[in-house]
């Protein structure tokens, strides 16, 4: 990780820390954690291969910086990572903050970019565990369906049709079971199943039923908070994982 403290040292952007500030505090944190059974998060930005230009990075950190809130700690974890370390920070503040710098990837143009999060403990009990856990998750994003189909950038409908291999194209009323048969990971299910409420709350007039199968259900799971704030009631029937979003 040399080429992260000398890139971080060459940036005027202030509260955006080198390599080494990151991973000392990293540290500290997770000490912290462990002494007053606390949580803490990490958000892990992974530009890609190959050293990222000074111009796009100094912009990059300016966005991550502005938005994140004063007590997090950003960085140039290494060449091609910056890492945003969310103290008192659970896994659903982590995935708040995600979504927030994925706004601020979009305004740079960095389309080759992903964006993970590992919390403490779930994902490690070290600071190092916890950076490997992002930084394999990374790797995972990567070679999954959803960014080699680039379905990010495709409409609700498209989706449906390159998983099933049938042209939708927006019907009033239309099935579909778009897990069966394929291992697809929690993260893209909650992609799928976030865009559909947010379709459902854009024009809440088209009322429909959704069917959500998990392996189990709580309060506490994504798609059922989405749910809850879009309005809606989801009514959970016993199913496997990956089997997930019937719907009409």
């Amino acid at each position: 990780m040399e080429s992260g403290p000398a890139l971080a040292k060459g940036l005027n952007v202030e509260r955006f820390h080198d390599s080494f500030f990151l991973c000392e505090y990293g540290r500290l944190e997770a000490a912290r954690a462990k002494r007053y059974n606390a949580q803490f998060s990490a958000v892990l930005i992974d530009l890609g291969e190959g050293k990222p230009d000074a111009g796009l990075l100094e912009g990059l950190a300016s966005r991550v910086v502005a938005a994140t809130r004063d007590c997090d700690v950003a960085g140039l974890y290494d060449g091609s990572r910056v890492m945003v370390i969310l103290p008192e920070t659970d896994y659903f503040g982590a995935a708040v903050t995600a979504r927030k710098l994925a706004k601020a990837l979009e305004l740079e143009n960095c389309r080759n970019a992903v964006i993970t999060q590992a919390t403490f403990p779930k994902d490690g009990r070290a600071f190092g565990e916890l950076a490997g856990a992002a930084i394999r998750k990374a790797g995972e994003r990567r070679a999954s369906v959803w960014e080699k189909e680039g379905l990010g950038n495709k409409l609700f409908w498209e989706m449906l049709g390159e998983l099933t291999s049938r042209n939708y194209k927006g019907y009033e009323y239309s099935s579909f079971d778009a897990g069966a048969g394929q291992d697809l990971s929690e993260f893209f299910l909650d992609q799928v199943n976030e865009l559909i409420i947010r379709e459902i709350a854009r024009e809440p007039a088209r009322r429909g039923i959704m069917y959500y199968a998990a392996k189990s259900l709580s309060a506490s799971l994504p798609v059922v908070k989405n749910l809850g704030s879009a309005g809606q009631v989801a009514q959970g029937l016993p199913g496997r994982r990956g089997r997930a979003a019937s719907g009409r």
